[in-house]
């Protein structure tokens, strides 16, 4: 083996597929990625077993190969060389790395160890902008179990319908729900899946910084990621997701109008005063003084209420108690500068939503005392 590329491009790819690898003593070439040459590219592969990265790097092929090297190792090493083109050249198990003043030797573990990725029969495939999927992906992701007692809820919704993509995440505490209406419409069959946490996580970080467009192709079993000359595979999570919808309230008793960051910095100070395992701050809404106050109090640390003047207010007085760590983490995927904050009762689930986007909606689950 033997090929030439620009060290950009390399360390590029290699830090995309680096992170899928794992160490594992009873199977060490996990912790390795899969270098294959042919045809004028190198190819790059990783897996844990359960998602399998691969990425492409074009340069020039004199001889082809394959190996496996040490993900840590060749990763940090290619990413401390200069932005010069970089020559690797296979010697039996060795891979040599020449960069211009530098040359490197790395033993490697045969290819032939390393384990299959499965291809994907594709019987499903869309595209859709990556910004947008990323971005989406981001507002459930957070609500996702990671309780593996339940593992129909360790992961994210995809459910497609005609030209309307549905993505939702719950861990039984909250829950939050994405619509994405698809550019055109997309001629295939009413499909609903469950993609793993870990698999959304890491094509979160592998396509953040992307500008194609994302292909998304699904077979009974597995998913497909493919952009920018990047693949990420991953097995389905089996099972029936739950029926959540009738957890999102049709409409509210109480709503209130709040300017995100002002509510944001309030629940913050608040929270410090919020200590045990609840960790919960009680938001109590006066609708004829049109005022909401916002406390919490421990017997160690003392007590604290802020109080926000509502300028906009429909339905009763009303008050319901929340772990503020999953208020916090709602509002801060929130694109609005303003919210609607709903409340029914004390034992019914809160709800939170942009005033100037609908797709997105983020539910509470109340803490009773």
């Amino acid at each position: 083996m033997k090929f030439s590329c620009t060290q950009e491009n390399l360390n590029r790819a290699l830090n995309r597929v680096s992170k899928t690898t794992k160490k594992d003593a009873n199977l060490p070439v996990l912790g390795n990625i899969l270098f294959e040459v042919k045809e004028n590219k190198l190819k790059l592969s990783a897996t844990d077993l359960e998602i399998g990265v691969e990425g492409f790097v074009f340069g020039k092929a004199e001889k082809e190969g394959t190996i496996t090297i040490p993900s840590d190792l060749i990763t940090s090493y290619i990413s401390s060389l200069p932005n010069s083109n970089v020559v690797l050249e296979l010697s039996k198990k060795t891979l040599n790395v020449k960069c211009g003043s530098f040359k490197g030797s790395i033993r490697g573990i045969d290819a032939s160890e390393f384990p299959i990725i499965p291809k994907v029969k594709r019987e499903i495939s869309l595209k859709i902008n990556s910004t947008d999927l990323v971005h989406a992906f981001s507002q459930v992701i957070l609500a996702s179990a990671v309780d593996e007692s339940r593992p129909e809820i360790c992961g994210v919704f995809f459910n497609l319908e005609k030209n309307n993509l549905t993505l939702a995440a719950t861990d039984s505490y909250c829950l939050a729900e994405k619509k994405i209406k698809l550019g055109k419409r997309v001629k295939i069959e009413s499909r609903s899946v469950i993609i793993p946490t870990k698999t959304i996580q890491e094509l979160i970080r592998v396509a953040q910084d992307t500008v194609s467009d994302v292909e998304i192709s699904l077979s009974d079993s597995q998913v497909v990621f493919s952009f920018d000359g990047f693949i990420l595979s991953s097995r389905l999570v089996e099972g029936k997701y739950p029926d959540y919808g009738a957890i999102i309230p049709s409409s509210s008793k109480t709503e209130v109008l709040l300017k995100k960051e002002d509510f944001l910095n309030i629940i913050k100070v608040v929270s410090l005063f919020s200590k045990g395992s609840a960790s919960d701050i009680l938001f109590n809404i006066d609708a004829k003084k049109k005022k909401m106050l916002i406390s919490a109090q421990t017997a160690q640390v003392g007590e604290n209420e802020s109080r926000i003047k509502l300028d906009k207010i429909k339905g009763k007085n009303n008050k319901i108690s929340f772990n503020y760590r999953y208020v916090l983490d709602g509002l801060s995927v929130i694109d609005n500068d303003e919210i609607l904050f709903g409340i029914t009762s004390e034992a019914a689930p809160g709800i939170f939503r942009g005033t100037e986007d609908d797709s997105y909606v983020y539910i509470i689950m109340p803490i009773q005392k």
